[in-house]
């Protein structure tokens, strides 16, 4: 029984975290041919975790002007994270985008109250959809060889 429960339970767990997964894979690709319109850092901060055993996060705030309107926004990517365990990674990230400073925001051109400060794909975002992807092979490979057993 263990050996049908296993691929099952996993397969479960795919179905519901493979699609977030995969739309902000193909929000980051896209987001890599938006326009960008100059932005400009007003907060950036590290967030201390609430216990011993948090996440440090990063949060930005910036501004940035397309004809017409003026936006701000706090996401950094779609794909990639802004926790870290070791504050001196939260601290190295931060240290990129200091306040006041100029920046590049890519910004949707359908909707441009949607941006991202970093856009494209990164390679982090890769290695995450490859896992999944090596997950549900596995969990289909399992699946044909129990359906064979039957």
């Amino acid at each position: 029984m263990a050996r049908v429960l296993g691929p099952i339970v996993v397969a479960f767990l795919l179905l519901y975290v493979s699609p977030k997964v995969f739309r902000n894979f193909l929000s980051d690709w896209r987001a890599g041919g938006w326009p960008t319109a100059t932005g400009t850092i007003e907060e950036a901060e590290v967030i201390e975790p609430a216990s011993n055993r948090g996440e440090f996060r990063v949060r930005f705030l910036y501004t940035y002007s397309v004809p017409d309107a003026e936006y701000s926004s706090e996401r950094y990517s779609f794909c990639i994270g802004t926790s870290f365990d070791d504050r001196a990674d939260a601290n190295e990230l931060l240290a990129r985008y200091p306040v006041t400073t100029e920046v590049p925001i890519a910004y949707d051109p359908a909707d441009p109250a949607i941006s991202v400060l970093e856009a494209g794909v990164s390679g982090h975002c890769v290695v995450v959809v490859v896992a999944f992807v090596l997950a549900w092979i596995s969990v289909l490979a399992s699946a044909a060889v129990l359906l064979r057993r039957i």
